[in-house]
């Protein structure tokens, strides 16, 4: 007699583009929910997004007197108690939300308008970073938006991310369950 198998696995689909749903059997109430952190997210992201995150850190670095602090859903650009900018991903794709106007921007970039949301009050101009182009786009509005800072020559901060699997990352606290 063999027992099956299939009963008793895990499987991931995805619900929402932040949250991965494991069905446990076929019993619609065996359901869990998982929340992914920045971190997490960045880990579990492809190399292309990896490269454009360390592109946008190493010009962030760049600029003398800002700093980045990270939490549990997005990195914080700052430089004393102002914040200049925000790094979130949006489902699966990261986002550069800036302190700018956004009337000023609309029509050369390709940006949006995220003021009416609560936690991009201060951050109200979004742009994609879906290609290099974008990028590059972002870099120039960092210069308009670091403008009286000075600029220093940083190394390049691209480390080796590790891929993990989702029990590595639920044992490091970089995925909650709901």
């Amino acid at each position: 007699e063999e027992l099956e198998e299939d009963d008793e696995e895990e499987t991931l689909t995805e619900v929402q583009p932040n949250v991965m749903v494991a069905v446990e059997s076929e019993e619609p109430e065996m359901v869990t929910s998982y929340i992914y952190s920045f971190r997490a997210k960045l880990i579990v992201s492809n190399e292309e997004v990896k490269d454009r995150y360390f592109g946008i850190i190493d010009a962030i670095n760049s600029y003398k007197k800002v700093k980045i602090s990270e939490s549990f859903k997005r990195l914080r650009v700052y430089s004393g108690r102002t914040t200049y900018a925000q790094l979130v991903f949006v489902g699966k794709t990261l986002c550069l939300a800036m302190n700018l106007n956004y009337d000023d921007f609309k029509d050369k970039y390709h940006v949006l308008d995220v003021s009416d949301k609560k936690k991009f009050a201060e951050t109200p101009v979004m742009i994609k970073l879906t290609s290099t182009r974008k990028v590059k786009q972002a870099k120039e509005l960092l210069e308009v938006l670091f403008e009286g800072f000075k600029r220093v020559e940083v190394e390049s901060s691209k480390e080796k991310i590790p891929t993990l699997g989702l029990k590595a990352l639920m044992n490091r606290g970089l995925v909650k369950s709901r």
